[in-house]
């Protein structure tokens, strides 16, 4: 019997276990998945003009649905299930059918098309394995590429941020979505390691635009900082120094400066009113004071120089932080605060 080898563009073999911070991570990503998806039911609902109420039914019913499908498919009875747990989502493989039916019948004709395609899939999946030799990767992935490209004409003005309200492409949120995509398609292709893990799940946060991104900043500086813990508890009864947690926290950490340098971008560059200009220096002097943190991290576990005594680097942790609020608290005063 010989052995099995990994196959070198696999992360994790299907009997590896992630570690817990990859897994807290991946199942955010995969919440945001799930909560993206929901978007194809409002497609349809748009485009068969029909009203807010049967948006909010349909999105019900495919939370409902997919709840369930997920519990049957990690069933392992017989012809139900596969045994693994494989979250389902919506896809965009029946929005063109499901518009159709939608325009002819409304959402009954919706519903049965879904019923009496389901059927099918079901039988088919029965002979699918027999007829594998029939699915070579350059068809499945020429199908692939024609369900998404089928989502085009119906994704593209949501893109280029053009609605009822606005009939012309907005050139911030135009921006902000190349910036999204060309995150996650660059992390994916040219992305090292497990880095290409994440890829959805940064480029998401890039694209971020509203207060919910100033409250996942928050998060992810939290997160940062926990993972910083993490470190010492690993490292504490180890004779190699484990940088998994560090690695993990300087995602989570550049991910929001990202993030403000988008917004900082955005309003030097917008025709409304300017950034005050101490804004200007609050910027780069607390991402200087942030980036000296994680060296001064880097340095203590490597021994270097004074750092050898680990003390010496809980010391300058303590200026730093005394150091950058101090400074914050003068730009601010300076800058709004200051009597004129």
């Amino acid at each position: 019997m010989t052995s099995r080898t990994k196959p070198a563009n696999l992360i994790y073999d299907v009997d590896e276990s992630p570690k817990i911070g990859a897994l807290v991570l991946l199942g955010f990503q995969h919440i945001f998945l799930l909560a993206i998806a929901f978007v194809f039911p409002v497609l349809i609902i748009d485009s068969i003009g029909g009203s807010e109420n049967d948006a909010r039914h349909l999105i019900s019913m495919a939370m409902l649905v997919t709840g369930i499908a997920t519990i049957l498919q990690g069933l392992n009875k017989g012809p139900v299930g596969s045994g693994y747990l494989c979250p389902l989502l919506n896809g965009p493989a029946f929005l063109s059918a499901s518009i159709m039916a939608g325009k002819a019948g409304g959402l009954p004709l919706s519903f049965g098309m879904t019923f009496v395609a389901g059927l099918f899939e079901a039988f088919f999946s029965r002979v699918a394995v027999r007829m594998r030799a029939f699915f070579p990767a350059e068809v499945t992935g020429t199908i692939v590429t024609m369900v998404g490209i089928e989502v085009i004409p119906f994704s593209m003005k949501k893109f280029v941020g053009i609605d009822a309200a606005h009939l012309t492409p907005d050139p911030t949120e135009s921006a902000v979505a190349l910036v999204t995509i060309a995150a996650m398609i660059g992390l994916t292709v040219w992305g090292k390691g497990k880095i290409r893990l994440f890829s959805v799940l940064i480029g998401m946060l890039i694209g971020l635009w509203d207060l919910g991104a100033i409250l996942l900043i928050f998060t992810l500086n939290a997160t940062m900082n926990l993972f910083g813990i993490m470190m010492e508890l690993h490292n504490q009864r180890t004779n190699r120094t484990d940088w998994t947690a560090f690695i993990y926290g300087c995602i989570a950490g550049i991910v929001p400066w990202i993030v403000i340098t988008l917004y900082f971008v955005g309003a030097v560059n917008s025709g409304d009113a300017k950034p005050p200009a101490f804004v200007y220096a609050i910027v780069p002097i607390l991402f200087v004071f942030f980036n000296i943190f994680a060296i001064n991290m880097v340095l203590q576990y490597k021994k270097v120089g004074r750092w050898a005594d680990y003390l010496f680097g809980e010391r300058v942790y303590i200026v730093l932080s005394l150091a950058a609020k101090t400074v914050l608290a003068w730009l601010i005063f300076t800058g709004t605060l200051a009597p004129i």
